[in-house]
């Protein structure tokens, strides 16, 4: 892991599409469903766009993780569909190091917020 601040928005997404796989990958995780709100980074992770040698590394590497997995599904959701998502990329930028929540009553009070006002949608 690393920090994302000298990186373009769009290498940034890919480093955390890479290191959301590389963790999924290591705590076993099989069948996969990526949502993202960077369709650039959807397209091209998808096959179905190309974008500079950079992006394209940082895929590649996430591509690798793929042969780990039984099944994945990987889609663009608007960012109004990715609140929670960017709620604790929030709390991220405040913390050093990663953090996981393997359980959701551990997430961040406004992430639980959003994700029960979600449900209630539903």
């Amino acid at each position: 892991m690393g920090s994302l601040e000298n990186h373009t928005v769009t290498q940034a997404e890919g480093m955390t599409l890479l290191w959301g796989l590389k963790f999924a990958t290591a705590i076993g995780i099989r069948q996969l469903e990526i949502e993202g709100d960077s369709k650039v980074i959807v397209e091209v992770f998808s096959g179905r766009s190309v974008a500079g040698w950079k992006v394209e590394s940082i895929l590649r590497d996430a591509r690798m993780f793929l042969a780990n997995l039984d099944c994945f599904t990987i889609h663009h959701i608007f960012k109004e569909g990715n609140v929670a998502a960017n709620s604790l990329v929030v709390v991220g930028r405040l913390q050093d190091g990663l953090r996981c929540w393997r359980n959701i009553g551990l997430l961040p009070m406004t992430t639980k917020e959003i994700l029960e006002k979600e449900k209630t949608k539903s």
